[in-house]
């Protein structure tokens, strides 16, 4: 099992469902923190609240990008590189479905 204390862990999609709740946990399990998301504000407000709550951890750094384009990802590489601090665990959570369930999606979808 992965020792979470003090581990340094970059979650993608970190404002809201899974990710925040990732991230509550994860604090709560003394882990550093870098977090990235669409809205900063909104990636903030949320870092507050779970902050009320959970006192151990810390958030080293927050960005806002868009890792739905090229840009986006090449932008967030060079800050999270720039922090100089190396990851123990990546959680590659941002992303939306755009078809419903995986189960009930046609073949023809996923050769495009």
């Amino acid at each position: 099992m992965t020792k979470l204390n003090n581990a340094v862990i970059f979650i993608t999609g970190a404002a809201g469902g899974f990710g925040r709740e990732l991230t509550k946990q994860l604090l709560d399990k003394g882990s550093r923190l870098i977090l990235t998301d669409l809205d900063l504000g909104i990636l903030q407000a949320e870092v507050e609240a779970i902050q009320t709550m959970v006192t151990a951890g810390e958030v080293s750094q927050c960005f806002e990008t868009d890792l739905a384009n090229r840009a986006g990802c090449h932008y967030l590489y060079q800050q999270v590189m720039a922090l100089n601090m190396p990851l123990d665990i990546l959680i590659n959570n941002a992303g939306i479905g755009m078809f419903g369930r995986m189960d009930e999606v046609p073949e023809s979808k996923w050769e495009q």
